[in-house]
């Protein structure tokens, strides 16, 4: 599966992140029905471009009509926020309508703090890195 094979990736990369939303959920045990992929992702300038980087490889673009590699503006993403209340950004493969990655660019939550209490959950694959329940 698409989303899976994302999360592999991204920890064996060592791209610091956190899937939360209803795939988090699911990942966590809970019965969920869920379309995308939600993405906690460490906003420190080299990891999201690494991330959008391997984003960008497996042929993401964005939802919303501006350029993928915008996301790493800090500045672009505090207006984003401000003016338009966007808490993620919202990518989709082309090719494929129903795979869609949401990255978010506003939480609200301390990013190393959920990141110290992190699931680790260990697959054939590698490594999924979950944000803790609590």
């Amino acid at each position: 599966m698409e989303y899976e094979e994302i999360l592999h990736q991204l920890a064996k990369e060592g791209i610091r992140y956190l899937t939360v939303g209803g795939y988090g959920m699911i990942l966590s045990g809970y019965v969920r029905s869920t379309f995308d992929l939600d993405l906690l992702i460490d906003l420190e300038e080299n990891n999201l471009r690494r991330a959008v980087d391997f984003l960008e490889r497996r042929g993401y673009q964005p939802r919303v009509p501006v350029g993928l590699r915008e996301v790493l503006d800090p500045e672009k993403r505090r207006l984003w926020r401000e003016e338009k209340g966007m808490v993620a950004f919202m990518l989709h493969l082309p090719e494929n309508p129903l795979v869609k990655v949401d990255l978010l660019i506003y939480s609200g939550v301390d990013f190393n703090e959920a990141y110290d209490r992190k699931q680790v959950i260990k697959g054939n694959e590698g490594e999924i890195h979950v944000a803790s329940i609590r």
